[in-house]
């Protein structure tokens, strides 16, 4: 079978991986104010089918959960979940690096509000593998495809995740989740 990855995007390698990442944190900060179909059907198409995405450390596993490893579907409904507790947000991007596997290290922070505007200030690390495009089966459908991607050609046949470990700053994480939840059973005791 011969390779369905030219060999000029093969020789420009790091960058096709630093892209892909990025445009996996700008579908992030596009779905969480919109949340609609769409936009989540965008961050799914930077996942392949069989991702797998890791919430670190293991202090952030649920109660009653053996491990806090979830698959791609998963994750989107978690975001989806986010859409609720977050009303508006932006992932920014500090510092990023290049590694063999490939995989890209990204250095983000979240800042946003929650809908009663506290507000939602987080770091994080992503540790994100990616289908590898040096290998002569990659498949289709292990790229971004144009239409999910918005119909903008640059977003369109990026190789898609494999894997994501999220590390969180759970502390505060934690913090944030108490109090979100300790106003919207308020404001529910108070409307009745």
């Amino acid at each position: 079978m011969s390779p369905r990855v030219s060999e000029s995007t093969k020789a420009d390698r790091d960058k096709i991986y630093v892209r892909s990442a990025f445009n996996y944190v700008d579908a992030i900060n596009k779905a969480i104010p919109e949340l609609t179909q769409t936009s989540l059907e965008r961050v799914r198409d930077c996942m392949s089918k069989h991702a797998v995405v890791e919430l670190a450390p293991s202090s952030m596993t649920p109660p009653g959960k053996e491990n806090n490893i979830n698959s791609a579907d998963e994750h989107i409904a978690f975001i989806g979940l986010m859409r609720g507790l977050i009303k508006e947000a932006n992932i920014e991007i500090f510092d990023w690096v290049y590694a063999a596997g490939p995989r890209v290290i990204l250095q983000p922070k979240a800042n946003g509000r929650s809908h009663t505007d506290q507000p939602y200030v987080n770091d994080f690390v992503f540790f994100m593998d990616f289908v590898d495009v040096d290998v002569d089966d990659a498949a289709v459908d292990d790229f971004t495809e144009f239409h999910k991607q918005g119909k903008h050609q640059d977003r369109a046949g990026l190789p898609k995740l494999t894997f994501i470990r999220k590390y969180i700053d759970s502390a505060f994480w934690k913090g944030y989740m108490h109090e979100e939840l300790k106003r919207a059973k308020s404001e529910n005791l108070s409307a009745v």
